[in-house]
């Protein structure tokens, strides 16, 4: 998920589209493998889990706002 971030920040930066949505796709299966893997936490690890997961979601939906409003 990392790597991801990092191509689509690096995309967006380089104004690449093609690579920005390749990154966007990749995170996204990353974020679904977590969320899986989620079940098997406990209450307390789910929680701040799911409170970084909704974090990134909610920045990379604000930086894409932000490009289609430029």
């Amino acid at each position: 998920m990392k790597y991801s971030l990092q191509n689509y920040l690096y995309a967006i930066d380089a104004n690449n589209a093609s690579g920005k949505n390749r990154a966007i796709k990749n995170f996204e299966k990353s974020y679904k493998k977590i969320q899986k893997l989620r079940e098997n936490l406990n209450k307390d690890d789910d929680e701040v889990l799911n409170r970084y997961l909704v974090r990134l979601k909610t920045n990379i939906s604000a930086i894409e706002d932000s490009i289609k409003r430029n």
